[in-house]
């Protein structure tokens, strides 16, 4: 069994958008940019994010465009087919994220969930 655990800081792309899979199962979805550095170039990377349950519930309300967040969770890759041709995007399924400190309130804790 491997290990799947990544853990980025970037900013929200896109306000969050919370949708109701069940009664009980919720989803939270966004894009989300990070910077990595190639050749001393900064380049901007793009993947979306899900979550499900409560960490869906929390995101939805701190997740809006241009919001800095540190996020964890696992990796997957979504692979789908059109026009025979075949597509794949990487998805980080969250289960923690961090505010800033700048943006915590006074006793508020980093969230967890």
């Amino acid at each position: 069994m491997g290990l799947n655990n990544f853990s980025v800081s970037g900013r929200v792309g896109q306000d969050s958008e919370l949708k109701f899979l069940s009664q009980d199962v919720c989803l939270c979805e966004f894009s989300f940019a990070f910077d990595t550095f190639k050749q001393k170039q900064k380049v901007s990377n793009w993947i979306k994010v899900k979550a499900f349950g409560k960490a869906a519930e929390l995101l939805s309300e701190h997740a809006k465009k241009g919001t800095q967040l540190s996020l964890s969770g696992r990796l997957e890759i979504d692979t789908w087919e059109k026009d025979g041709k075949k597509f794949e995007k990487t998805v980080l399924v969250a289960n923690d994220f961090q505010l800033p400190p700048f943006m915590k309130e006074p006793k508020e804790t980093d969230v967890e969930f």
